[in-house]
């Protein structure tokens, strides 16, 4: 089914990404703790590529956490209300990340886009002043890949409670 194949891409792309950004973050952290303490050496750049990294696990893990159904919830509520409150309930979630996700997208390419053609450099560290505009792309990418999250995920919610509901009878 194109849906399953959908669903296989993006755990694909999804979880190997979201383990190399966090292993890339770690391994920086320790380097830059090891030079600053042990060294007594602080490098320049570290803080500002454990940001980026961080802001790119951020980004990315919006995605990872409606598609597995692991961001925040209200169980005092959702557990009270019958299947069909259920479905109003996912179906109103889904759409309160689809809507502004969708309405972003423009705003992130003309973001990203700008900051490419201006050349932007991170001038907070002066020494090497590292391109930045590459990471503005990472937002328009990361709104993107919510789109078959909340997609995916609300399909495979919608499939959960049709069968719960089943069951109880």
């Amino acid at each position: 089914m194109v849906k399953d194949k959908i669903r296989h891409l993006y755990e694909l792309l999804v979880n190997p990404l979201g383990t190399t950004v966090v292993f890339l973050m770690m391994v920086i952290t320790v380097y830059s703790v090891i030079r600053r303490y042990f060294l007594r050496d602080p490098d320049l750049w570290a803080f500002s590529i454990t940001y980026w990294i961080f802001g790119i696990m951020f980004l990315f893990g919006c995605g990872y956490a409606i598609y597995y159904g692991i961001h925040t919830s209200v169980d005092i509520i959702y557990n009270k209300v019958s299947r069909n409150g259920k479905l109003i309930l996912e179906t109103i979630i889904t759409l309160s990340y689809l809507i502004p996700a969708i309405l972003l997208i423009p705003h992130a390419i003309n973001y990203a886009w700008r900051s490419t053609i201006a050349g932007e450099r991170d001038v907070t560290i002066p020494v090497i002043s590292p391109p930045v505009w590459w990471y503005k792309w990472i937002l328009l990418i990361s709104l993107i890949l919510i789109i078959p999250a909340a997609i995916l995920g609300y399909v495979k919610k919608f499939k959960e409670i049709r069968q719960s509901e089943s069951l109880k009878r």
